[in-house]
């Protein structure tokens, strides 16, 4: 169709407008409709995912409302809804809430498997998948091994992770569970010491660290 056009435009210059048109006018109005049916089409569907998303906002709303109410059931039957329905980013988010809600239940255990789940899903973005095995940890920080544990975040605490800080910390807390206040203090020393670090993670190093002194 470039060739057309181009052609068209040649033409125009030696004034023999009516003879091209002629020609190759039904392929300029074809041209044209369709492109007139594709903003028309496009249009229609930005309006249906805007609709989609609003929905999806609203429902994730009401069940951030629920779950703040502790109607721990009706939040997570939304939830529930969205994981199945809705659109593929609130997917995920329902999933990572739907998570936490089993841990704000008191179910840790249940909480955590749902993080492993999540962590270990490779259809979910890798920084997701490295958030929810952060959360995991966090749920299971109590109860699990927590040799096993800081076995799992070292990965996470590399310089170059999304999530160094809460994993150094994360750390942190599972080597005192272990009684190994050196390893603990190394990396809680190195969090003081990192001016990169976020000042919440800086303040609480070094409020362990003055403990750990006394």
């Amino acid at each position: 169709m470039t060739e057309i056009f181009r052609e068209i435009d040649e033409e125009l210059r030696e004034d023999q407008f009516k003879e091209q048109w002629q020609k190759y006018g039904k392929y300029v109005i074809a041209v044209v409709a369709l492109v007139i049916a594709g903003v028309a089409g496009y249009k229609g569907w930005e309006s249906y995912t805007a609709n989609q998303r609003n929905a999806a906002a609203a429902a994730y709303q009401s069940a951030l409302v629920a779950a703040s109410g502790e109607q721990f059931d009706e939040a997570a039957a939304t939830l529930e809804t969205l994981i199945a329905d809705g659109p593929s980013g609130y997917q995920l988010v329902a999933r990572l809430r739907q998570a936490a809600l089993l841990a704000e239940a008191g179910d840790p255990g249940a909480a955590a498997a749902a993080f492993e789940d999540i962590a270990g899903d490779s259809s979910v973005d890798p920084l997701f998948q490295e958030l929810a095995l952060i959360r995991m940890v966090m749920a299971d920080a109590d109860s699990g091994d927590p040799a096993a544990l800081i076995d799992r975040l070292r990965p996470l605490s590399l310089d170059a992770k999304p999530w160094r800080y809460t994993a150094r910390e994360l750390m942190a807390a599972l080597h005192l569970r272990q009684a190994d206040s050196e390893a603990a203090r190394t990396i809680l020393t190195g969090l003081t010491e990192d001016t990169n670090a976020p000042n919440g993670a800086r303040t609480r190093a070094a409020e362990l660290l003055r403990i750990l002194s006394q």
